[in-house]
């Protein structure tokens, strides 16, 4: 099952259809895409009013600019083909949960939503075949800048995120690589992955010890 230190770098999401669909984004487009992203993201964190308003409109945020489907389906990998209709629907919502509950925890928790200071700087793009990579400089107050490369690529309703590079680490390669480790270890059972992921749900939901 994909840990949460793994899916903490993910910063923005949204359930979109898969990849077969997808279309090359060009360099400027989706260096506009994340500039606006950034500049959203920005003003939802630096924002004063109430923790519980910031939190719903990163949600909405998240739900918005990342393409959920795409990446739930790369991060199940061959194992996606074995998964019974409903299985992949219930999947799809749980990683979905789970997707946006490490986004929040990075860049919005009660803590951290009080602290403003967040700042996305686009710097160079590379279109590699159906994506373009966005390199930027994200600045978080109370930490060291961060550099990530978003990939981006071309959806039927718009650009979507698909992927982030940080620290040199792709985030869903690393988390279709969780998953699998987690199914070997589990007989390849789809109904036990699904209740990892619903054990991991609870866990995160669960209210923190004093």
């Amino acid at each position: 099952m994909p840990s949460r230190r793994h899916l903490l770098c993910l910063l923005p999401a949204c359930l979109l259809p898969a990849a077969a669909r997808a279309m090359p984004a060009g360099p400027e487009q989706a260096a506009d895409f994340i500039r606006r992203t950034g500049a959203d993201l920005t003003a939802i964190v630096d924002a004063p009013g109430p923790a519980a308003l910031r939190r719903a409109r990163l949600a909405a945020l998240v739900d918005r600019v990342v393409a959920v489907d795409f990446l739930a389906r790369f991060c199940l990998g061959r194992f996606w083909h074995q998964a019974s209709a409903q299985e992949r629907v219930t999947y799809v919502r749980l990683f979905h949960a789970i997707l946006l509950d490490n986004i929040l925890s990075h860049i919005g928790t009660e803590q951290r939503l009080q602290t403003p200071g967040f700042s996305v700087a686009i710097g160079r793009t590379h279109a590699d075949g159906a994506e373009v990579e966005v390199l930027t400089t994200v600045e978080r107050a109370g930490s060291p800048a961060l550099i990530v490369v978003w990939l981006v690529r071309l959806m039927p309703d718009g650009p979507r995120i698909v992927d982030l590079r940080a620290l040199g680490t792709s985030v869903r390669v690393t988390v279709h690589d969780d998953i699998a480790a987690y199914l070997a270890r589990h007989d390849d059972s789809i109904p036990e992955l699904l209740a990892g992921m619903r054990r991991l749900i609870s866990a995160a939901q669960a209210p923190a010890e004093p």
